[in-house]
């Protein structure tokens, strides 16, 4: 059955939400929503956006969500959880829960920001429209937008909010118990930098607490000198320029992020060290997949020329990267990177004999990457 609308989905979160107490969490909403509707096929349900970050059918819940909030009828502060609003509740328990949504919810998407599945990592285009958008005053609601596409394409949930009273887009880094989530206050000015009287930290602030973030953080194309910085210093509240976001997106094309590194931009107030913290640790990640390649070829060349070994302590392929030219690795590096081959089971162990490889190289990485992909699904 083609799957349900957002219209037919709002007065089924809103009865699901009220028969679990009036709240609850995002991943157990689903599978209990899906259930009120036995016309759904697994097959549907497989079906993603055309970014790939979610299922059409979880992004379309979302959009319900989304049409709720707007309606005063379920509260958005709690991170991660879903719940009723005093009037949400009145609405379930009468079964009134037809309504019309609010003017300003967009038209029914496949994703809450469709732009983004158009525009590849780091692609030209998402970065010409920050630069241009930062510079552009008189309509910084797109600014808003498409620094919420930035947030996105880095791996973030980014949920534009903006609104008087409201901070402009919320960033939530969904990793369980090494989650975290940023309120993001996006300034355009057409003068290029912004000026700390553009700034209103208590009520950024105000927003940080009110949403129960982590962190604050503002986005400008440059940010002017004098007292600014030492004040984001004493707010706590991060600065990011738009050349900052930019090279980011570059680096990130090439070599991703990953969310728990990128946590170190909002951590440092307005440090113009956190870029480098953030690409220092996408440089530890890379070396260890160098240092997992050369550990892997290690185990091919005894596979081919003394098939009668099995290799062993991470100290003896250490010694032996260094007789290759890796002058500065160390054991605990090496360590590590068995670690990950025999917990993918790309190496075996043997009891009192070490380990050996079940492929080549080239497939075992296959396999390696498959591996992981299969953690994450």
């Amino acid at each position: 059955m083609p799957l349900p609308t957002r219209a037919e989905i709002r007065p089924v979160l809103l009865s699901t939400l009220a028969s679990l107490g009036g709240r609850a969490r995002r991943s157990e909403l689903y599978p209990v929503i899906t259930a009120r509707f036995p016309g759904i096929e697994a097959a549907d349900l497989a079906v993603r956006v055309k970014n790939g970050r979610m299922s059409i059918w979880e992004n379309r819940v979302s959009w319900a969500r989304k049409d709720l909030v707007a309606a005063g009828l379920l509260d958005p502060t709690e991170r991660g959880v879903w719940k009723l609003t005093d009037a949400g509740l009145a609405a379930a328990n009468a079964g009134n829960t037809t309504f019309e949504p609010a003017l300003d919810v967009p038209d029914p998407e496949e994703d809450p920001f469709p732009e983004v599945a158009s525009v590849s990592l780091g692609a030209s285009d998402l970065l010409i429209r920050l630069e241009a958008a930062a510079l552009d005053s008189i309509h910084p609601n797109e600014f808003e937008r498409v620094v919420a596409e930035v947030f996105l394409a880095l791996g973030f949930d980014a949920e534009v909010v903006g609104g008087a009273g409201e901070t402009d887009v919320v960033l939530t880094a969904p990793l369980g118990v090494n989650g975290y989530s940023v309120v993001v206050d996006a300034k355009s000015t057409a003068r290029g930098r912004v000026a700390e009287s553009q700034i209103n930290w208590l009520s950024i602030r105000g927003h940080r607490d009110a949403r129960r973030a982590e962190y604050a953080c503002v986005v400008g194309t440059d940010f002017s000198g004098g007292n600014l910085p030492a004040r984001a210093r004493e707010f706590g509240i991060s600065l990011l320029t738009v050349r900052q976001l930019q090279a980011l997106l570059e680096h990130h094309r090439r070599q991703p992020f990953a969310l728990t590194e990128l946590r170190a931009l909002f951590e440092s107030g307005s440090d113009t060290d956190s870029l480098d913290a953030v690409v220092g640790g996408a440089q530890r990640r890379q070396r260890m997949s160098m240092i997992i390649a050369r550990v892997l070829e290690l185990f091919d060349t005894f596979n081919r020329m003394r098939p009668d070994v099995a290799l062993g302590q991470p100290e003896t392929l250490a010694a032996l990267l260094l007789t290759q030219g890796m002058t500065d690795v160390v054991v605990d590096e090496v360590r590590r990177a068995v670690d990950v081959l025999e917990l993918t089971g790309v190496l075996v162990r043997h009891p009192d004999r070490g380990f050996t490889s079940v492929a080549t190289p080239d497939v075992s990485q296959a396999l390696l990457r498959a591996s992981l992909d299969g953690c994450r699904d």
